[in-house]
């Protein structure tokens, strides 16, 4: 699954390897904070073992000014700006990233169903 996962982003968004796993662990970082325990599992479950490598992959989270700014409009908004600075991080461009989550999820829900996809819109959607 989660080759598949990286073979779809570097062929749709030109990104390298490295990019795509830091990109994903990025995201499930995201995911871990955001989703209840039990949530987070199921789509862990759906990406097997090698999860945790991706996690390791991924900058530092930071907070920058963006987050803090798009904190003030919502919760949900200064939480995207954050991980849109992170996703600098690895070189991925900014115009890339809502593409990148929507690749994702959608591979996601191809397996997990569109239970995951609801569940990763409430708070991966702008």
């Amino acid at each position: 699954m989660i080759e598949h996962i990286i073979q779809e982003l570097t062929k749709r968004l030109g990104l390298t390897e490295e990019q795509a796993k830091g990109g994903l662990g990025l995201l499930l970082k995201f995911c871990q904070e955001k989703l209840a325990q039990a949530d987070f599992q199921k789509i862990t479950e759906l990406l097997g073992n090698q999860w945790q490598e991706l996690v390791k992959a991924a900058p530092e989270a930071s907070s920058n000014l963006m987050g803090k700014i798009g904190g003030l409009f919502s919760e949900k908004a200064g939480a995207m700006a954050n991980m849109v600075g992170d996703f600098k991080k690895l070189g991925i461009d900014i115009s890339k990233v809502q593409t990148f989550v929507d690749v994702t999820v959608k591979t996601l829900e191809e397996k997990g169903g569109p239970q995951v996809k609801a569940m990763l819109d409430k708070f991966l959607k702008v």
